[in-house]
Protein backbone atom coordinates (compact mmCIF):
# COMPACT_ATOMS: atom_id res chain seq x y z
CA UNK A 1 0.00 0.00 0.00
CA UNK A 2 1.64 3.46 -1.12
CA UNK A 3 2.10 6.15 1.53
CA UNK A 4 -0.73 8.90 1.15
CA UNK A 5 -0.49 11.19 4.23
CA UNK A 6 2.39 12.04 6.58
CA UNK A 7 1.95 14.09 9.61
CA UNK A 8 4.69 15.35 11.58
CA UNK A 9 5.27 16.67 15.33
CA UNK A 10 7.05 19.44 15.17
CA UNK A 11 8.64 20.23 18.80
CA UNK A 12 11.29 17.31 19.85
CA UNK A 13 10.41 15.50 16.63
CA UNK A 14 10.67 17.71 13.31
CA UNK A 15 12.98 20.24 14.75
CA UNK A 16 16.30 19.28 16.54
CA UNK A 17 17.60 20.86 20.10
CA UNK A 18 17.90 23.67 18.75
CA UNK A 19 14.95 24.19 16.95
CA UNK A 20 16.05 23.65 13.62
CA UNK A 21 15.53 20.99 10.78
CA UNK A 22 17.57 19.01 10.02
CA UNK A 23 19.47 18.58 6.19
CA UNK A 24 18.37 15.03 6.10
CA UNK A 25 14.72 15.55 7.26
CA UNK A 26 14.48 18.36 4.62
CA UNK A 27 15.76 16.17 2.04
CA UNK A 28 12.97 13.36 2.75
CA UNK A 29 10.17 15.88 3.19
CA UNK A 30 11.42 17.14 -0.19
CA UNK A 31 10.94 13.69 -1.68
CA UNK A 32 7.65 13.14 -0.10
CA UNK A 33 6.22 15.87 -1.44
CA UNK A 34 7.88 15.21 -4.90
CA UNK A 35 5.58 11.88 -4.79
CA UNK A 36 2.52 13.91 -4.27
CA UNK A 37 2.12 12.36 -0.66
CA UNK A 38 0.62 14.88 1.73
CA UNK A 39 2.02 16.25 4.63
CA UNK A 40 0.99 17.84 7.66
CA UNK A 41 2.76 19.47 10.76
CA UNK A 42 1.46 18.96 13.97
CA UNK A 43 1.92 21.51 16.59
CA UNK A 44 0.47 23.14 20.26
CA UNK A 45 2.11 26.50 18.05
CA UNK A 46 -0.36 28.36 16.43
CA UNK A 47 -0.07 28.96 12.55
CA UNK A 48 2.36 32.15 13.19
CA UNK A 49 4.88 29.55 15.22
CA UNK A 50 4.82 26.81 12.35
CA UNK A 51 4.45 29.34 9.04
CA UNK A 52 8.22 29.72 8.34
CA UNK A 53 8.62 25.99 9.02
CA UNK A 54 6.37 25.18 6.48
CA UNK A 55 7.66 27.35 4.04
CA UNK A 56 11.36 26.01 4.70
CA UNK A 57 9.90 22.35 3.81
CA UNK A 58 7.53 23.87 1.00
CA UNK A 59 4.72 22.58 2.68
CA UNK A 60 2.85 24.80 1.02
CA UNK A 61 -0.77 25.62 -0.92
CA UNK A 62 -4.05 24.01 -0.54
CA UNK A 63 -3.01 20.53 -0.71
CA UNK A 64 -1.03 20.16 2.58
CA UNK A 65 -1.86 20.89 6.14
CA UNK A 66 -1.05 22.27 9.60
CA UNK A 67 -2.70 20.88 13.11
CA UNK A 68 -2.31 23.40 15.24
CA UNK A 69 -2.81 24.47 19.28
CA UNK A 70 -2.77 21.07 19.93
CA UNK A 71 -5.83 20.47 17.37
CA UNK A 72 -7.96 23.30 18.13
CA UNK A 73 -7.58 24.14 14.35
CA UNK A 74 -6.41 22.88 11.07
CA UNK A 75 -6.14 24.56 8.47
CA UNK A 76 -4.47 23.89 4.70
CA UNK A 77 -0.63 24.94 3.96
CA UNK A 78 -2.53 28.39 2.67
CA UNK A 79 -4.34 29.29 5.56
CA UNK A 80 -7.87 28.38 5.01
CA UNK A 81 -9.47 26.61 8.14
CA UNK A 82 -10.44 23.24 8.04
CA UNK A 83 -11.46 22.90 11.63
CA UNK A 84 -11.61 24.82 14.76
CA UNK A 85 -12.88 23.88 18.37
CA UNK A 86 -12.50 26.66 20.47
CA UNK A 87 -13.08 27.55 23.94
CA UNK A 88 -15.98 29.32 25.03
CA UNK A 89 -15.85 32.72 26.62
CA UNK A 90 -17.05 31.23 29.68
CA UNK A 91 -14.59 28.66 29.91
CA UNK A 92 -11.61 31.53 29.26
CA UNK A 93 -12.76 33.21 32.00
CA UNK A 94 -13.01 30.85 34.51
CA UNK A 95 -9.27 29.68 33.36
CA UNK A 96 -8.22 33.83 33.96
CA UNK A 97 -10.11 33.82 37.36
CA UNK A 98 -8.39 30.22 38.43
CA UNK A 99 -5.09 31.42 37.45
CA UNK A 100 -5.31 35.00 39.35
CA UNK A 101 -6.67 33.41 42.37
CA UNK A 102 -3.89 30.80 42.75
CA UNK A 103 -1.27 33.54 41.13
CA UNK A 104 -0.34 31.35 38.24
CA UNK A 105 0.53 33.00 35.35
CA UNK A 106 -1.76 32.47 32.70
CA UNK A 107 -1.95 33.24 29.10
CA UNK A 108 -4.01 31.90 25.85
CA UNK A 109 -3.85 31.84 22.41
CA UNK A 110 -6.31 33.34 20.06
CA UNK A 111 -7.11 32.09 16.84
CA UNK A 112 -5.08 34.32 14.68
CA UNK A 113 -1.88 33.71 16.86
CA UNK A 114 -1.79 36.02 19.31
CA UNK A 115 -0.70 35.61 22.71
CA UNK A 116 -2.91 37.56 24.98
CA UNK A 117 -2.46 37.70 29.22
CA UNK A 118 -4.17 39.83 31.72
CA UNK A 119 -1.15 39.57 33.90
CA UNK A 120 1.02 43.22 33.96
CA UNK A 121 3.55 41.37 35.45
CA UNK A 122 4.70 39.02 32.66
CA UNK A 123 6.27 35.76 32.98
CA UNK A 124 9.34 35.29 31.11
CA UNK A 125 7.56 31.86 29.78
CA UNK A 126 4.69 33.96 28.17
CA UNK A 127 7.33 36.07 26.46
CA UNK A 128 9.58 33.62 25.58
CA UNK A 129 6.15 31.19 24.38
CA UNK A 130 5.02 34.76 21.61
CA UNK A 131 9.14 34.67 20.54
CA UNK A 132 9.62 31.69 19.72
CA UNK A 133 6.05 31.50 18.10
CA UNK A 134 6.41 35.30 16.23
CA UNK A 135 3.52 35.67 17.76
CA UNK A 136 2.51 39.64 19.13
CA UNK A 137 1.95 39.55 22.68
CA UNK A 138 -0.92 41.91 24.11
CA UNK A 139 -2.04 42.60 27.95
CA UNK A 140 -6.09 42.22 28.14
CA UNK A 141 -7.73 41.87 30.79
CA UNK A 142 -11.10 39.16 29.64
CA UNK A 143 -13.55 42.46 30.21
CA UNK A 144 -11.16 44.22 27.23
CA UNK A 145 -12.20 41.22 25.08
CA UNK A 146 -15.48 40.77 23.01
CA UNK A 147 -18.12 39.03 24.93
CA UNK A 148 -18.24 36.54 22.03
CA UNK A 149 -14.67 36.09 22.18
CA UNK A 150 -13.36 32.31 22.02
CA UNK A 151 -9.92 31.17 22.67
CA UNK A 152 -8.01 28.15 20.88
CA UNK A 153 -5.72 27.49 24.07
CA UNK A 154 -5.05 28.69 27.42
CA UNK A 155 -1.80 28.55 29.20
CA UNK A 156 -0.47 28.14 33.16
CA UNK A 157 3.05 28.42 32.94
CA UNK A 158 5.74 30.01 34.91
CA UNK A 159 8.32 28.24 37.55
CA UNK A 160 8.16 24.30 37.43
CA UNK A 161 7.39 24.01 41.25
CA UNK A 162 4.52 26.51 41.26
CA UNK A 163 3.13 24.13 38.42
CA UNK A 164 3.80 21.22 40.14
CA UNK A 165 1.38 22.55 42.94
CA UNK A 166 -1.42 22.82 40.93
CA UNK A 167 -1.00 19.58 38.92
CA UNK A 168 -3.32 17.73 41.98
CA UNK A 169 -5.91 20.33 41.25
CA UNK A 170 -6.14 19.73 37.69
CA UNK A 171 -5.83 15.99 38.43
CA UNK A 172 -9.02 16.76 40.76
CA UNK A 173 -10.43 18.89 38.22
CA UNK A 174 -10.32 17.14 35.16
CA UNK A 175 -12.62 14.56 36.69
CA UNK A 176 -15.44 17.26 37.04
CA UNK A 177 -15.17 18.93 34.02
CA UNK A 178 -15.00 17.08 30.87
CA UNK A 179 -15.18 19.62 28.57
CA UNK A 180 -11.65 20.63 28.43
CA UNK A 181 -8.41 18.52 27.59
CA UNK A 182 -5.49 19.20 29.86
CA UNK A 183 -2.20 18.51 29.21
CA UNK A 184 1.36 19.15 30.93
CA UNK A 185 3.10 19.67 27.70
CA UNK A 186 6.51 20.97 29.51
CA UNK A 187 7.61 21.01 32.96
CA UNK A 188 6.88 24.54 33.41
CA UNK A 189 3.54 24.32 31.26
CA UNK A 190 0.07 23.54 31.79
CA UNK A 191 -2.01 23.75 28.45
Amino acid sequence: MAIKFIALDTDGTLLDSNGKILPSTKIAVKKALEQGIKVALCSGRPIAGLKHFMDELGIVGPNQYAVTLNGAITRTADGQVMTEDLVSNRLYRKMFAFGKKHHIPFNIVSPDSKIITGDHDVDLMVYTQAYENSATLYIRQPDELPADFEIAKGCFVGKEELIDQWEEIRVNRQKRNHSLSKLRSEPNELE
